[in-house]
């Protein structure tokens, strides 16, 4: 997605529209990639055990995880905006378009 989507579209949109649409997308990614390898080396220390102290890693995640209401906040007013600057830009409209 990042290098699909995120990536080029940062490179076409001016910083305040970037802020509007990714809002916090990028420390999302970020966090997500940090759990995802946590619960990884849980799981391999546990010998791959489906019990492997999941519930310990979440709970260690979860102050973190409000991030994902600063998102959710500004989703609903993200596809206009995009979907207005990529109706006044071909270049975004070709990059959503290669994206898919």
């Amino acid at each position: 997605f990042a290098k699909a989507i995120l990536v080029p579209l940062n490179k076409l949109l001016n910083p305040a529209d970037a802020r509007a649409i990714f809002s916090n997308l990028p420390s999302i990614v970020a966090l997500n990639a940090k759990l995802l390898a946590v619960l990884r080396l849980e799981f391999n220390a546990n010998g791959g055990a489906a019990h492997a102290r999941i519930g310990k890693v979440v709970f260690e995640f979860a102050p973190f995880l409000k991030i994902y209401l600063i998102f959710a906040n500004a989703f609903d007013g993200a596809g206009p905006r995009l979907a207005a600057l990529a109706q006044k830009d071909a270049a975004i409209a070709r990059a959503l378009e290669e994206g898919d």
